[in-house]
């Protein structure tokens, strides 16, 4: 048999949730304030596309980007499959960094390198519309929960 592969590089959005605020799981609970995202991309680019930040790359506009830095950041997109749905998976060749992906609603995967590909079963993959999020966490909030010293021993 024949392996189907699909690309879903278009259709994506994105959105940003101060932490504090509910984890989101579906598109179903996401905010009208969605802007559309390039994938692969960079969401602060897709925030000045948007008119939503300045460009960031002019004299110091980067540093506003720290008023950011503990926002949660999500992609979904809506998609049509019609094949089969017993042996898939969804591949990343990247996710910057500590991400959740879930499809249809439920956690599939879980990824913490940005430089490595990730793989996830693609676990209650339905014949026709399908909803994928990819929640990325907070990098600065996420480091926190690791003591300065724990890669001291790996040096």
């Amino acid at each position: 048999m024949e392996d189907k592969q699909m690309e879903l590089k278009s259709g994506w959005e994105l959105w940003l949730a101060p932490d504090g605020e509910r984890d989101l799981t579906d598109l179903s609970d996401a905010p009208d304030s969605r802007i559309p995202a390039s994938v692969p991309g960079d969401w602060p680019l897709d925030a000045v596309r948007a008119g939503w930040l300045e460009e960031p790359f002019f004299q110091d506009q980067y540093l506003k980007l720290r008023a950011y830095e503990t926002c949660h950041v999500y992609y979904g997109v809506r998609f049509r499959w019609e094949g089969d749905t017993a042996r898939t998976v969804l591949r990343f060749d990247g996710i910057d960094t500590v991400a959740d992906v879930y499809l249809n609603g439920q956690m599939i995967g879980h990824a913490e390198n940005m430089l490595i590909p990730h793989e996830f079963e693609a676990c209650g993959l339905r014949q026709g519309e399908n909803e994928l999020l990819v929640h990325l966490r907070p990098v600065a909030l996420e480091a926190r929960k690791h003591p300065i010293g724990a890669f001291e021993s790996h040096l």
